[in-house]
């Protein structure tokens, strides 16, 4: 399926399920990484997707379609290349649309080692 169809088709499940979607310009990549897509976002309790117009049309689409597959869209009439490609995303997680991991305040990982006791018969 043609990446802009499959965009707009996306834009229009999104549409009819009451998810807002709102295109702007992000700050540009730095060096040697993947530009942010954008992703599902809560604002003022409201569920939105923030999607980074620098991206290309398959970047956007991996990112509005991993935001559509966490929702319950039930029996909505879509493509079925569109049904497709939102199931193959709700089984996979994608490395275009997931930012840099890094330790949090408060939340930093610790190394722990499990060392199995030995057995005395």
């Amino acid at each position: 399926m043609d990446p802009g169809r499959l965009f707009d088709e996306l834009l229009g499940i999104a549409a009819r399920t009451g998810l807002d979607v709102r295109t702007r310009s992000f700050r540009s990549k730095p060096s040697n990484k993947v530009p942010f897509a954008g992703g599902l976002c809560t604002v003022l309790g409201k569920q939105l997707v923030l999607l980074n117009s620098n991206a290309s049309a398959v970047e956007r689409s991996v990112a509005l379609a991993d935001a559509l597959a966490s929702l319950e869209l039930g029996e909505l009439t879509m493509s079925g290349g569109a049904r497709r490609f939102l199931a193959e995303r709700a089984r996979s997680v994608s490395g275009l649309v997931e930012p840099e991991s890094a330790p949090r305040p408060g939340l930093a990982k610790t190394l722990s080692v499990h060392k199995k006791k030995p057995q005395h018969r």
